[in-house]
């Protein structure tokens, strides 16, 4: 349950978080009509992905997991994107 005094963080961040998944979703549509996706690449979905991945990069800097060990998931998160004409 959300205590009342700290419920305008709450909104404030909630706002935040929907404002950037939608700019997330925005330009991975864009990217999926541009062919710069696979054909059933599920746009709904990787924008989830990308945006939980972003605040869980977040919260590990935050908590002082080194950059190098941050870019390797990033790699990682892109070497299973779902590209145009990859098999």
């Amino acid at each position: 349950m959300i205590r009342v005094e700290s419920s305008d963080v709450y909104e404030a961040l909630a706002a935040r978080w929907c404002a950037a998944h939608r700019a997330v979703r925005a330009r991975i549509v864009a990217g999926h009509e541009a062919g710069e996706l696979a054909d059933d690449a599920d746009v709904k979905a990787l924008a989830s992905l990308a945006t939980t991945t972003l605040y869980g990069l977040a919260i590990k800097a935050r908590d002082g997991t080194l950059r190098a060990r941050l870019r390797g998931t990033v790699e990682q998160l892109m070497r299973m994107w779902p590209r145009h004409g990859a098999a």
